[in-house]
């Protein structure tokens, strides 16, 4: 029952994206035919556990007539599909928006910026005490958060839901083109930082520093993990050395008693 309700569903969403704009004919012809296709199954093994009279001539005629739309739908899919067109770039509706941030220069100021971000610094010897942080993404499909907290300074992309309903209407709109694109490129963020040629100097290396750190902390987290589990293990050889040894005893007293009991 669960196949078939979500069939009904896909073939009601399938009818709606029709209406909509997004001509995929063969897929709600496929869904239809494996709508009824389930719903015949379903209907035969219900009669069959309630010993119910099995109506065989209607049941085959509607199966294999299903089976007939349900190849139908496949072909004119498959039809439909290679008439789609993959374009591997932005889609040509999307616009890069610049934000700009300005911060005051620390010290100890370390760039914790994921590697994944396209990263670069540029010297600007105006700038001795701020630091100057530009981000570029797509606005319509991504939020932005750039920010200094305690000594690390961050930033970090996510989608909020109005935008993720923007990804939804760029979707529709494509395909009603009946084109796609690499739309996980959307995801793009270059950050550049401007400050000083000694600041950029100094945040390198405090990075370094602070990478070099964090790998040490988790070479000594992996080593006390592997000792305590050696540890662990070699105390549950003892206990089942020890209960084995406890084991034996109790037989060999066991065997004392009954030959004691024979002397007796």
């Amino acid at each position: 029952m669960t196949f078939v309700l979500i069939l009904v569903i896909g073939t009601t969403l399938s009818l709606i994206a029709k209406f909509i704009g997004i001509h995929f004919i063969g897929v709600f012809i496929t869904l239809l035919g494996a709508t009824v296709v389930l719903g015949i199954i379903t209907e035969l093994l219900i009669r069959f556990l309630l010993s119910s009279t099995i109506p065989f001539k209607r049941m085959f005629w509607v199966f294999m007539s299903s089976i007939v739309v349900f190849g139908i739908g496949c072909a004119t899919t498959a039809y439909e599909v290679t008439r789609v067109e993959y374009v591997d770039k932005f889609p040509i509706n999307a616009k890069l928006e610049t934000e700009e941030y300005i911060f005051d220069m620390q010290d100890n100021l370390v760039v914790s910026i994921g590697s994944y971000y396209n990263l670069e610094y540029v010297v600007d010897d105006t700038l001795t005490d701020q630091i100057k942080v530009n981000v570029e993404y797509y606005d319509d499909y991504l939020s932005m958060n750039v920010e200094i907290f305690n000594k690390y300074l961050n930033a970090y992309s996510y989608v909020p839901w109005n935008k993720t309903m923007n990804y939804l209407d760029l979707l529709k709109d494509d395909l009603k083109d009946k084109v796609l694109y690499n739309y996980g490129d959307l995801s793009y963020v270059s950050i550049t930082i401007t400050t000083s040629s000694s600041n950029i100097e100094t945040l390198k290396n405090n990075t370094i520093l602070e990478q070099n750190k964090y790998e040490e902390e988790m070479e000594q987290e992996s080593y006390y993990i592997n000792e305590i589990n050696r540890l662990e293990e070699e105390n549950y050889n003892k206990d089942e050395t020890i209960s084995e040894l406890e084991d034996k005893i109790a037989e060999l007293e066991e065997r004392l008693n009954n030959i004691s009991s024979i002397v007796e």
